[in-house]
């Protein structure tokens, strides 16, 4: 697992990149799946899901170009966990993506 910063914040994003010629209905539909699972965890507080266009900037998606995603078959997650002081390191571990 690689995150930026390094940092144990209380957000991340999942980044989805589908295959070339997937629809926008089949990425949203994976994202949404993505999504179910996560939001069901006890740790999570809320989440976006962002089909066809990239979330909004952040520290990472700038260092990554995320920010410049777009297209048919990309999405984006954005997490935000309930504790702040367990952070993103050791929540990611424990969702099994």
């Amino acid at each position: 697992m690689k995150m930026l910063p390094f940092d144990n914040k209380n957000e991340f994003e999942v980044v989805i990149d589908m295959p070339e010629g997937t629809t926008l209905e089949k990425t949203l539909v994976a994202a949404n799946e993505i999504a179910g699972y996560v939001s069901a965890q006890s740790m999570v507080k809320n989440y976006q899901v962002y089909a066809g266009t990239a979330a909004p900037a952040s520290f990472n998606g700038l260092v990554r170009h995320y920010d410049v995603r777009n297209g048919d078959n990309v999405a984006e997650i954005q997490i935000n966990i309930v504790d702040k002081k367990t952070g993103a390191i050791k929540v990611i571990p424990s969702l099994k993506i």
